[in-house]
């Protein structure tokens, strides 16, 4: 069964912050890549969650990698069957998670 994804105002933000800067250096080719990566990253997180591996800074917080420049943080609420992503980040910055 699939877990519900939702999304922290810090993840949302972490993702404006990376769109924003797409749209200032990149092209919207760029914009359109990540949105597929993050759409594919998504539904195998929700499919799987707890595949994938736990951060090695915060206790239950697992890490999934969506492109080579980006992550997503997220824990898992097996009781509620929710997966609440607690960041999106670029790798190049220096990680909380």
């Amino acid at each position: 069964m699939a877990y519900k994804v939702t999304w922290t105002l810090n993840a949302k933000e972490g993702l404006q912050d990376v769109i924003f800067y797409l749209e200032q250096e990149w092209t919207s080719k760029e914009i359109l890549k990540l949105d597929i990566a993050i759409s594919a990253t998504v539904k195998t997180i929700s499919s799987n969650p707890l595949s994938f591996p736990l951060s090695s800074t915060v206790i239950e917080v697992h890490k999934e990698v969506v492109d080579k420049n980006n992550f997503i943080a997220y824990e898992v609420l097996q009781h509620i069957n929710e997966v609440r992503t607690l960041a999106f980040q670029s790798t190049k910055k220096l990680p909380k998670y």
